[in-house]
């Protein structure tokens, strides 16, 4: 189905091949609310409020049959996404597939969309996002930010793919407040799109100042341009995980030694360089052997193994059962 520039296909829990099922959306016009009808699977039930540079999307999801939905658009988008009730898992451009919970928020910057939503089990599910146009950019850089900020918007600029925070961030009180009030709407219709516009640029004021005032690891012995490098270098794993990483030349092309690549990648993320890059195979591993398309051999290839003796034993260790159980 195509809606204003995104496609949207309907998935069932177990298939990789797109259930035709019949797509319709009716409109609310007072509330400005669409009703997506997706047939057996469920309803999505969202409202789109569309402002100078932004667009602010409420989205339910009331599901009665596992599915997957794949939304797809050949354009950039910038946008924060919070996730208001139920856990969500999805992957973005064919990346691993990632999990958050309710009360946690993160941003993305997305060359272009492809973003699939796995909804394992039947419920009702919300979500709340704030869409920003590249129109909008330009703005950004006069906004007083931490280094995470600086590095996002600034990659951003660029046109590649990145987010916000390496790990979702759970939602202050100040943040669930603002959208709150934006989920409820304005009180006096007559200047509804400045009660957004002033809504949208507050929440993002409290996401700034959420970082601002994190407990994150210090940093004071790292450059911004180091700490960009490792924010890229994470990137990088997230997208390639089956490349053959070696620490002499991460090292080299983050500017740093490798010891200080070593403990700057921990400090930020948690994990050791190669801690990272086995759970990200593993993560790939697992969602290529549930789709069902690859053997295990296939797979073990795909995420950077050269035999699968070597990948079954590492599978194993990381998750505690072998590859054959995610082929069943």
């Amino acid at each position: 189905m195509h809606y204003g520039d995104l496609d949207l296909e309907i998935f069932s829990g177990t298939s990789t091949i797109p259930d035709p099922v019949e797509l319709h959306i009716t409109r609310e016009t007072a509330g400005e609310y669409m009703i997506l009808g997706m047939g057996k699977y469920g309803v999505l039930h969202f409202r789109v409020t569309e402002l100078a540079g932004y667009s602010i999307w409420h989205t339910r999801f009331l599901i009665h049959e596992a599915m997957r939905l794949r939304v797809t658009a050949d354009i950039p988008c910038t946008f924060l996404w919070i996730v208001w009730k139920n856990t969500l898992y999805y992957a973005i451009n064919n990346g691993p597939e990632q999990k958050i919970m309710a009360d946690y928020y993160n941003a993305y910057h997305l060359p272009k969309i492809a973003w699939e939503l796995n909804f394992r089990e039947p419920g009702e599910y919300e979500t709340f996002n704030v869409l920003f146009t590249r129109s909008r950019q330009g703005d950004w850089h006069v906004t007083p930010m931490s280094i995470q900020f600086s590095h996002f918007f600034e990659r951003a600029r660029q046109g590649e793919l990145t987010l916000l925070n390496p790990g979702h961030r759970r939602l202050t009180s100040s943040v669930r407040s603002v959208v709150a009030d934006i989920i409820r709407g304005p009180i006096d219709l007559t200047n509804r799109h400045k009660f957004y516009e002033k809504k949208a640029l507050a929440l993002w004021f409290h996401v700034i100042r959420d970082l601002a005032e994190s407990n994150l690891p210090p940093h004071t012995s790292f450059s911004a341009a180091e700490v960009a490098a490792l924010y890229k270098l994470k990137d990088d794993i997230n997208y390639h995980p089956e490349h053959n990483y070696q620490l002499k030349m991460l090292a080299r092309n983050a500017g740093m030694n490798e010891n200080k690549l070593e403990s700057g990648f921990k400090s930020l993320f948690g994990k050791t360089v190669f801690g990272y890059i086995l759970d990200q195979r593993m993560h790939l591993s697992s969602r290529l052997l549930k789709g069902g398309t690859y053997s295990i051999k296939e797979v073990a290839a795909k995420v950077g193994y050269k035999n699968t003796a070597s990948f079954t034993h590492a599978f194993k260790r990381h998750f505690g059962f072998p590859p054959s159980h995610d082929k069943q």
